[in-house]
């Protein structure tokens, strides 16, 4: 069984590879990050939900032209639950075109850690 802490580091990983795999175009590993039933809520009144939609959301991404930067991580975990709060700034060819805050809930499946739910906040531009 991990520790408190193993757990935190392993979701800071689940967190950076759906930045990388999102901004690389490698929808089929960033979809796998997720449970079967996850949700992703793009806080623009967009809902996302199931592998399959989530895979296909970020097949219309285009690689190379976005880097997510998720900063300033708290995570708290629970046994097989974790929440995970952090700010999201993304960036397109050099330039900012969103800030927002992003609140995830986390599961344990088959001993890795999944995203469930990922919610966004957009800040006001």
């Amino acid at each position: 069984m991990s520790t408190s802490s193993e757990d935190r580091e392993e979701i800071r990983d689940l967190v950076a590879r759906y930045c990388l795999y999102i901004d690389t175009g490698q929808a089929d590993r960033w979809a796998a990050l997720w449970t079967e039933d996850g949700e992703f809520d793009l806080g623009d009144g967009h809902v996302v939900s199931g592998r399959a939609a989530l895979r296909e959301h970020a097949a219309q991404m285009p690689a190379g032209q976005t880097h997510h930067l998720a900063i300033n991580l708290v995570i708290d975990v629970d046994k097989d639950q974790a929440t995970c709060e952090e700010s999201t700034i993304l960036t397109s060819k050099g330039t900012i075109i969103m800030v927002a805050r992003v609140h995830d809930e986390c599961r344990r499946v088959d001993g890795a850690w999944r995203l469930a739910k990922k919610s966004f906040t957009v800040d006001p531009m």
